[in-house]
């Protein structure tokens, strides 16, 4: 058996002494970067956490698999639902300690993201790689949005299982295959892009980047997350009677989208920024293009192939499973918490770039992670954004609706619409039941008329009810009587 040591040293890597500007510097950097994401923690509920709270409240006596998957739900995410059945349950409808829980997971899955660079590319990458795990902008909806903690959940135990499977293995242990059999089993049932996992461990184990071992040993590691990921995958097919998935989406469209990885593969590495802040969007994508291309640079000088490829394979596989649910020209800008794995491989694509030299590797490291963390600022403003619209609708419903009595509240305009990829109002209904209890208010909308087949238009009379009738800007963020063009709120 090959010692660890000459392992690392076979794939350019090593434990390093010293304070090196990874092994020290970089995981105080590791706990900096989740300043930037702090002001996530000020945000609101927004569109399916409404719906999600309602379904919590309607089966709070239901079976098991009631209270996990709600019926006709098109996927099949039992240990996601847990956890958020389980918030709810503990904070109610105090929004900052969900947000507080997705902070929480999103650094222990950075930091297990470390440790395990650090076995692949050298100890000291450990604090940068985990920074960087932080920072990486493209999954910002799943850092913003309380309903995407699945996302996170998934992201944390695929980091876990890539740890496992760096570690030196011998001797081999059957905790350890329990822990990688049970990590890849819960990993799709929090969110199905974790079914990337199994995917990159063959992967891994093909390239020659786990640690060498007995044959025995490599069987019984990979046989364990395959396993895992296909017992994962017959309970889902047997609780959803097939694939499942979006109604509009189904394994043709996903073989028919095969051809837009190369465009999807440019935009995750070298431009995870929402594309629609004008000049600001252009800057911040340059400097994060220039940041990871000066760090594959550096790879391809020192010849670490094993760890490009490596990292090349995990963001391919993070991209598979989400494949045709994503934005065909900026997968950045819509739908992008299904990017959550995916950029754990540029972390370890860009890892292979580590330097041996403190002030090369000071330079790099420190312009990918102000890039990224500029980027993950810009793309966090459009939440920010859609939350002061979203704010604005509900003032101008709390503000028509103070009179005693029914209501009817009609708004004209794109109040459901996406506003720089984030959905202004969704459920708005639920979210007003939510948000002013109390009030005989009745919400309907340009959107909910088209949704329903019914004549658009606000309702002329309502018996028994006062009538509103507004109209939403989303570019200006107002609103304004629906008969007359001077805003309500601004």
């Amino acid at each position: 058996m090959i010692r660890p040591m000459l392992y690392f040293q076979a794939n350019g890597a090593g434990p390093g002494k010293g304070h090196y500007w990874g092994a020290g510097v970089g995981w105080w950097l590791w706990g900096l970067a989740a300043l930037p994401l702090a002001p996530v923690l000020v945000l609101g509920f927004f569109n399916d956490d409404f719906a999600f709270m309602d379904y919590w409240d309607a089966t709070a006596s239901a079976g098991l698999l009631a209270k996990v998957h709600p019926p006709g739900f098109e996927f099949f995410r039992p240990a996601g639902l847990l956890l958020q059945r389980v918030q709810y349950a503990l904070f109610g409808m105090r929004p900052i300690w969900f947000h507080a829980t997705s902070l929480v997971l999103l650094l222990l899955a950075s930091a297990l993201a470390g440790a395990a660079v650090a076995l692949l590319a050298g100890r000291p990458a450990a604090g940068w790689a985990a920074a960087a795990s932080c920072l990486y902008p493209a999954r910002f909806e799943a850092v913003a949005w309380a309903a995407a903690v699945p996302d996170l959940l998934a992201l944390a135990a695929v980091s876990a299982s890539l740890l496992l499977l760096a570690l030196p293995p011998e001797p081999l242990r059957l905790r350890r295959l329990v822990a990688l059999f049970t990590l890849a089993f819960m990993a799709p049932l929090a969110k199905e892009s974790a079914l990337a996992l199994p995917v990159v461990a063959v992967a891994w184990e093909a390239l020659a980047l786990l640690p060498p071992a007995r044959p025995r040993t490599r069987v019984a590691r990979i046989a364990a997350v395959v396993l895992g990921a296909l017992a994962a995958v017959a309970l889902r097919t047997a609780v959803l009677g097939g694939v499942g998935g979006y109604r509009h989406v189904s394994p043709l469209a996903w073989t028919r989208d095969l051809w837009a990885i190369p465009r999807h593969l440019f935009f995750v590495v070298f431009d995870p920024v929402n594309p629609t802040f004008g000049m600001a969007s252009i800057v911040l994508g340059a400097a994060c293009g220039l940041a990871a291309a000066a760090w594959l640079v550096s790879a391809v000088r020192q010849q670490r192939w094993r760890l490009l490829f490596g990292g090349l394979a995990a963001t391919i596989a993070g991209l598979l499973p989400p494949l045709a649910y994503l934005d065909k020209t900026s997968p950045v800008l819509f739908h992008n918490r299904f990017l959550t794995i995916a950029g754990l491989g540029v972390v370890v694509l860009l890892s292979a770039g580590y330097s041996h030299s403190k002030r090369c590797r000071a330079a790099l490291g420190s312009l990918l992670l102000a890039a990224w963390g500029g980027g993950m600022l810009l793309n966090l403003t459009a939440w920010f954004e859609a939350s002061a619209r979203r704010d604005v609708i509900m003032s101008t419903i709390e503000q028509a609706t103070r009179e005693s009595g029914r209501h009817v509240v009609w708004f004209g305009g794109r109040t459901e619409d996406y506003y720089r990829g984030t959905r202004m109002a969704g459920h708005l209904p639920a979210a007003v039941r939510r948000l002013l209890p109390g009030r005989a208010i009745i919400i309907d909308s340009e959107h909910i008329q088209s949704e329903e087949g019914r004549p658009i238009g606000p309702p002329s009379s309502v018996e028994g009810a006062l009538v509103h009738a507004f109209r939403f800007d989303p570019l200006t963020g107002t609103t304004s009587s629906a008969t007359d063009t001077s805003p309500v709120l601004k």
